[in-house]
C-alpha cells in the first residue's frame, strides 16, 4: 500500500525501507514527525474535551489581551485542568 498508493505505513520499519523510500521519498522526512507526534487533546481528554478546550482558550486569550501574564495564566490553567480531570 505504501509503494503502490503512497499511503502512510503503519509499520515503523517501512519508513526506512529502500523500496518504500524509492516509491515515496517523502516518507523519509515524515518518520521524525510521526515518531515525535503527540496525541490530540481530544484523545487524552475524551468526554471533557469541550471543557479542556474552553479552559485553554480562556487562558491564552487572557495572555494575548494582557489581562494576565503568561506565568499566572499557566498556573490558573493548571488548576482549572486539574479541576476538570477531577470531575
Amino acid at each position: 500500500r505504501a509503494i503502490e498508493g503512497s499511503l502512510n505505513p503503519t509499520i515503523k520499519a517501512l519508513y526506512e525501507d529502500a523500496d518504500v523510500l524509492e516509491a515515496a521519498p517523502f516518507f523519509g522526512s515524515l518518520y521524525d514527525v510521526f515518531i515525535n507526534a503527540v496525541a490530540r487533546p481530544s484523545t487524552a481528554t475524551a468526554p471533557q474535551y469541550s471543557d479542556v478546550s474552553a479552559a485553554f482558550f480562556t487562558s491564552v486569550h487572557s495572555v494575548l489581551t494582557g489581562e494576565q501574564d503568561a506565568a499566572t495564566a499557566f498556573e490558573v490553567l493548571e488548576l482549572d485542568l486539574q479541576d476538570i480531570i477531577d470531575k
